[in-house]
């Protein structure tokens, strides 16, 4: 069953962490398959599940880093069951396995030290909240400046695997909200480029996009090179007698309805308008090849030579304001 509308108009901000089975020290339930940047699981028995719905904006922390931010596009809920081990004296769930002591566990809460805990097994309803868009921060904060925008003023002391934040404290911190919330829009709009992919996949995409346009420009008979890595502002240098282009390429898992572009790759097209081209590649295909992500198919969905960047089809997502005093 999902939840597709919001349940009250008022958008919530939220800290979701995420933690791996090997750094886990409580050992009495399980962890949750989340995929950073698609999906975030949960279940009813954790604090403020029931607060959690559309629209709401969530920051997420993997660990003690600090990730990105996305809006939860759908809550997915189903039945399910809720396995927790325990400590058979005081009941908690607070249990750690210890590798080479006897007896291997021990209680966090009483530390009575047991040979094996007791299980039970809950009826539970699970819900999985999924990100339309996700934006991964160029400078990340520190964690623990973030839970301090905890908006019961429980901060940093918060056990919460789902923490509430207070936008203004948020405001503080990562800038205006309101920005963060222009920032997710533009994404919504761009139909994907790059969203909700991890770096492998990002890199496979870019890589394979590249490749297409390289090859489309050495059949048709031009010199290409390579120059992404200098930072100039285009990806291709492509020469051919007294003619040269700096070609911009785009990749990208959607319909490439709208791309992101810095202001380097901006101002370098306005600079050599007659010269710069921007191509774009889109509806790539992601597979998983024994632990490595591979790009493959595409279309070349836009190829415009020269390229003239028209000022009404730009939106900004971000400013810089300097202070003066």
């Amino acid at each position: 069953m999902a939840r597709n509308t919001v349940e009250n108009n008022k958008k919530r901000y939220w800290l979701f962490l995420e933690k791996s089975e090997e750094t886990r020290v409580s050992q009495g339930i399980d962890g949750y398959m989340d995929k950073t940047g698609k999906e975030y699981n949960y279940d009813n028995f954790v604090p403020n599940h029931r607060k959690i719905t559309v629209g709401d904006v969530a920051v997420i922390r993997k660990e003690n880093s600090i990730i990105g931010f996305g809006a939860i596009g759908d809550i997915i809920e189903s039945k399910g069951e809720k396995v927790h081990r325990r400590c058979p004296h005081c009941n908690k769930t607070d249990i750690r396995q210890r590798i080479n002591l006897i007896p291997k566990w021990k209680c966090g809460r009483c530390t009575h030290t047991f040979v094996e805990p007791i299980i039970t097994i809950a009826d539970a309803m699970l819900y999985c909240a999924k990100f339309e868009s996700f934006s991964y921060f160029e400078n990340s904060p520190n964690y623990m400046i973030i839970k301090n925008c905890s908006s019961k003023g429980i901060g940093t002391n918060s056990q919460n695997s789902m923490l509430q934040l207070n936008p203004l404290k948020l405001q503080k911190v990562i800038g205006d909200v309101e920005l963060l919330d222009t920032t997710i829009n533009a994404i919504r709009q761009s139909s994907g480029q790059g969203i909700g992919l991890s770096y492998e996949e990002r890199k496979a995409v870019e890589m394979h996009s590249m490749e297409l346009a390289e090859n489309f420009y050495r059949n048709n008979g031009w010199d290409v090179a390579d120059v992404s890595r200098a930072k100039k502002g285009y990806d291709l240098l492509a020469c051919k007698n007294t003619s040269k282009r700096f070609i911009e390429v785009k990749g990208t898992t959607s319909s490439g309805a709208s791309i992101f572009l810095t202001r380097r790759e901006v101002y370098h097209a306005k600079e050599n308008e007659k010269d710069s081209v921007l191509f774009v590649v889109s509806e790539i295909i992601l597979e998983k090849i024994e632990d490595r992500w591979t790009a493959s198919g595409g279309k070349i969905s836009f190829h415009e030579n020269p390229w003239i960047i028209d000022e009404n089809f730009l939106t900004a997502t971000k400013f810089i304001y300097k202070i003066h005093k």
